[in-house]
């Protein structure tokens, strides 16, 4: 993130010393598996999504944590396809900042989805 150009320089340039004091970069993290039981059309799957706070020196109760997890069923041919799948996110933000004298008030995100999709091939 980065300010450039139509506004005046010493408002861009205090702008992005902000923007570089109080961010950092990140990586991303997501794994997963996927199990089909063979001949039967069904499928299992479950993975982990780590995705890094952005915001410099946050404590790990910032980093967003997901668990995946699913079940499929498709027809021989693949026609036809049914997939249930649900995830669970969980993480803390922080709702105010007082100042260095108070320490900063935080919340609790729990997330949940579940999703569910067909689809249908015409050949």
């Amino acid at each position: 993130m980065k300010f450039a150009d139509e506004m005046d320089i010493t408002q861009q340039a205090a702008l992005n010393k902000d923007i570089f004091e109080r961010y950092t970069q990140i990586v991303n993290l997501r794994a997963g598996a996927e199990f089909r039981l063979p001949w039967t059309g069904l499928s299992a799957r479950a993975g982990f999504i780590y995705n890094m706070s952005p915001l410099k020196d946050s404590p790990k109760e910032y980093d967003k944590k997901y668990l995946t997890g699913g079940l499929g069923i498709s027809s021989g041919e693949g026609d036809f396809e049914m997939n249930l799948a649900g995830m669970l996110g969980w993480w803390d933000i922080p709702a105010e900042d007082f100042g260095d004298s108070i320490p900063t008030i935080s919340q609790s995100i729990v997330d949940a989805n579940i999703f569910l999709s067909f689809t249908l091939r015409f050949n």
